[in-house]
C-alpha cells in the first residue's frame, strides 16, 4: 500500500484502522509517529590543526574542528573517513571538536580527511574535504 504524507516537514502521526471481512472497523487505531525532512543538511565545513598547511606528528594524529549550522540538533551523526568512499566508517553523533584523528601513516605526502553529516531522517550532506600534508622524517 503506498501512503502520501503531505510536504511539510515536521512530526506526523499515522493512524490505521482495520477492517473485517464483514465490514467492521476497529474502534480504536494504532498508530507510529514519523519525523518528516525532506531536505538534506547543509554541507560541513572541515579544518584540520587550525588550517595548517603541515603536521609533524610522529604517529600521524591531528585536531579535526567542524562547522555546521546543525551542530545544535539531537539526532545528527557524521561520518569521517580517509577514505574518499568512506568504506569502514561508521555514523557517531555530530561532534565540533574531534581530538587526535589518525591520518593513514603508511607513508608521508598528503593527506585528506573526509566528512559528511547525516539528519535524523538519515539525508546525508554533500562530502566535504581538508588535506594536511603529513611529513615526519627530519631535513
Amino acid at each position: 500500500q503506498v501512503w502520501w504524507l503531505d510536504s511539510i516537514q515536521g512530526n506526523k502521526v499515522i493512524r490505521v484502522y482495520f477492517r473485517d471481512f464483514a465490514g467492521n472497523v476497529s474502534k480504536v487505531a494504532v498508530e507510529d509517529y514519523i519525523n518528516l525532512q525532506l531536505d538534506h543538511p547543509e554541507t560541513p565545513m572541515l579544518t584540520i590543526n587550525n588550517n595548517r598547511r603541515f603536521t609533524t606528528h610522529q604517529r600521524g594524529k591531528v585536531n579535526l574542528r567542524i562547522g555546521t549550522r546543525e551542530d545544535e540538533k539531537r539526532g545528527y551523526q557524521m561520518m569521517l573517513s580517509n577514505r574518499e568512499d568512506f568504506d569502514g566508517s561508521e555514523k557517531v553523533p555530530l561532534s565540533r571538536v574531534v581530538d587526535n584523528w589518525q591520518l593513514d601513516t603508511l607513508t608521508d605526502g598528503e593527506k585528506t580527511v573526509y566528512l559528511k553529516v547525516f539528519n535524523e531522517a538519515g539525508s546525508a550532506s554533500e562530502t566535504t574535504s581538508k588535506s594536511i600534508v603529513l611529513h615526519r622524517s627530519k631535513p
